[in-house]
């Protein structure tokens, strides 16, 4: 049988052992969290930069589109309005009233085809002799 001295000796060791491997966990937690800490400032730098240049694109972009669309709009005035309005209410109640059998308002719709196309060459004609264009 063990004495005294002697369990109270190993259990002594047996602190001291636990103690280091306490310390060595500690210090292996220490270097993994720096690790960590290290790629994660790596990757959100990476990241910082790839939306900084996804900013920039989308502003040269957006920049650019708006450029283009304010010279194309300042060439071309087009007056921008519902055309027949009255065939498309007509057709729309049309629809309404006859829900089951919808080609009863096959005229009215061949009315409201026509009317934008009319609407449509005027414009055209309109637009060509205020910018001098000639026909092709």
């Amino acid at each position: 049988m063990a004495s005294p001295e002697s369990t109270e000796k190993e259990c002594n060791i047996k602190v001291y052992e636990i103690s280091n491997i306490q310390e060595k966990k500690k210090e292996n937690d220490k270097s993994l969290k720096s690790t960590i800490e290290q790629k994660y400032n790596i990757w959100k730098n990476k990241y910082d930069k790839l939306i900084q240049e996804m900013d920039k694109k989308y502003n040269l972009t957006s920049e650019s589109f708006e450029k283009s669309f304010q010279e194309v709009a300042s060439k071309y005035k087009i007056d921008f309005r519902d055309v027949c309005e009255d065939n498309q209410r007509m057709i729309i109640e049309c629809y309404k009233t006859n829900k089951n059998s919808p080609l009863q308002c096959q005229q009215m719709v061949k009315e409201f085809s026509h009317c934008v196309n009319e609407t449509s060459k005027t414009t055209v004609k309109n637009n060509q002799n205020k910018e001098g264009i000639k026909k092709i």
